[in-house]
């Protein structure tokens, strides 16, 4: 837990984003020679989570940390900042947002589901939705330019959905999947 010539406290990313928590992950980026004395991150809706943001610290100090945030809201961008306090001072790492999911499925019937969302506070171009029996995992594909997409399945079926959207030249990672189930198809007989 020693550090030197440090051009930022960590690289960082975000992981495992649910509609109520999500995972920050960390790298480590210091080479030697001064003591760590505490670190963590701060986190808000505000574009600058510190210094009056939430705050989580990470008590172990050494090596690559991740922290869970939880008690989000749904479909809500958040905004992160890692930091690492040193015998010089306290270092910060870059400002990271990351949006919470907001994905439901509604109007279920035997042969179709609406996948609805909102457009996660986020400016994109397209959404993609994936889904997929949960069985066999083949993916099937819909492209929307708006806050819903009606997707064919078969009756009686476990379904995943996913969704990921196209901002900054660029398709972001799907998001955690949604389960659901589709309905019996009616037998008249």
């Amino acid at each position: 837990n020693f550090v030197s010539n440090i051009p930022h406290a960590y690289t960082q990313s975000v992981n495992n984003i649910t509609p109520n928590s999500a995972t920050v992950l960390t790298e480590n980026l210091y080479t030697a020679e001064e003591l760590i004395t505490a670190r963590g991150l701060y986190w808000d809706t505000l574009p600058n989570p510190y210094p009056d943001g939430n705050h989580i610290s990470d008590e172990s100090l050494t090596g690559s940390f991740d922290i869970e945030i939880n008690g989000l809201s749904p479909g809500t961008k958040y905004y992160i900042k890692v930091y690492a306090t040193l015998s010089s001072g306290t270092r910060y790492g870059q400002t990271l947002e990351f949006v919470t999911e907001n994905i439901t499925v509604t109007n279920i019937t035997s042969n179709m589901a609406q996948i609805n969302w909102d457009h996660l506070g986020i400016s994109a171009s397209d959404f993609e939705v994936r889904y997929y029996e949960e069985s066999t995992e083949n993916y099937s594909y819909v492209i929307s330019d708006s806050s819903s997409a009606n997707i064919s399945i078969f009756s009686s079926t476990n379904y995943e959905v996913q969704l990921r959207y196209y901002s900054d030249e660029s398709w972001s990672k799907y998001m955690e999947p949604v389960g659901f189930t589709s309905l019996v198809t009616p037998n008249y007989d």
